[in-house]
């Protein structure tokens, strides 16, 4: 039910990605010493594209959890295309590894599904983020 000033926009999703924690697999990757930040790239097919970036974080030791708590709001035209990549950096910008996905892929309903995604490069997986995501309709305010 909407208000008098909201509308339902069935034509966009806002999709919510919350990232709880990371892991990196085999301890801190060299560069990280002055700390690490996470970063959301979406991309749409007509070229449009969005960046996120986290806070400064410090890295823990193999498989302890670093929390996050960082969250992301990206939307999209309903049924878009759109591409993912979540990356993790030092503060240089070097990007040390890298999940690649779709919206649809992590945010499948207006349910928050939990996944745990692979970093990886070319030396195989790096890290371990545990990352819930949800994607619905937008509302907006009538015009």
């Amino acid at each position: 039910m909407s208000g008098p000033g909201i509308r339902h926009d069935s034509g966009a999703q806002l999709c919510v990605f919350l990232c709880e924690s990371l892991a990196f697999l085999e301890g801190a990757p060299p560069g990280s010493e002055d700390g690490l930040v996470c970063h959301w790239y979406a991309s749409l097919p007509g070229g449009e594209t969005a960046h996120a970036a986290s806070d400064v974080f410090m890295p823990g030791a193999a498989g302890e959890h670093v929390q996050l708590d960082w969250c992301s709001f990206v939307v999209v035209d309903a049924g878009a295309e759109a591409d993912l990549r979540l990356t993790v950096a030092d503060l240089d910008g070097h990007h040390l590894g890298v999940f690649f996905g779709t919206v649809q892929q992590l945010a499948a309903s207006d349910q928050f599904d939990i996944q745990d995604l692979l970093l990886q490069n070319v030396n195989g997986a790096l890290a371990k983020v545990t990352v819930h995501a949800a994607s619905q309709i937008r509302w907006t305010h009538r015009s």
